[in-house]
């Protein structure tokens, strides 16, 4: 189940799941249909199109092979083809159970933790805050002054 590779472990092997994720599916796609187009490519084990609470099917759906070098023949020649009239696109699984478990078994492959993020603004999803200021560089604050007589003339300080 490994194949050598870049990133996973001291090994420098990198492990490689038997699963594809399979998405712009045709509403009338069927697991049968799926499982059919794949078997193209090697032996398919399971193969499911999800389907929402009203059952319509939610436009994608996992193959799962009997190997990993099956799996990646089917993203290599059948991803961008034609199925029930949509153009399919497939990549390897990312939530391949498989592959998580045998990453987790392993003695020192526990997945490094993730930095801290940098703190964010106030959340509200406007930006990043404001910038620093570039020298000779207006600021792009604005002051509203009243009630100065029509005689005053601007002059910079």
């Amino acid at each position: 189940m490994a194949a050598e590779g870049q990133n996973g472990g001291d090994d420098g092997m990198m492990r490689i799941g038997k699963r594809c994720y399979v998405s712009n599916l045709a509403w009338k796609t069927s697991w049968q249909d799926l499982k059919d187009k794949f078997r193209e490519c090697g032996q398919v084990v399971y193969a499911n199109v999800t389907r929402g609470d009203d059952g319509r099917s939610k436009g994608w759906g996992i193959v799962e092979f009997e190997n990993p070098d099956e799996a990646i023949a089917a993203v290599n020649t059948l991803n961008g083809t034609d199925l029930g009239g949509r153009r399919i696109a497939v990549r390897e699984d990312r939530e391949d159970r498989d592959v998580k478990q045998s990453l987790e078994g392993e003695e020192g492959a526990a997945a490094a933790p993730r930095p801290a993020r940098a703190p964010r603004g106030r959340g509200r999803g406007r930006g990043r805050g404001p910038r620093a200021p570039i020298e000779g560089e207006p600021s792009g604050f604005q002051v509203c002054v009243q009630g100065i007589p029509w005689k005053f003339t601007f002059h910079l300080f």
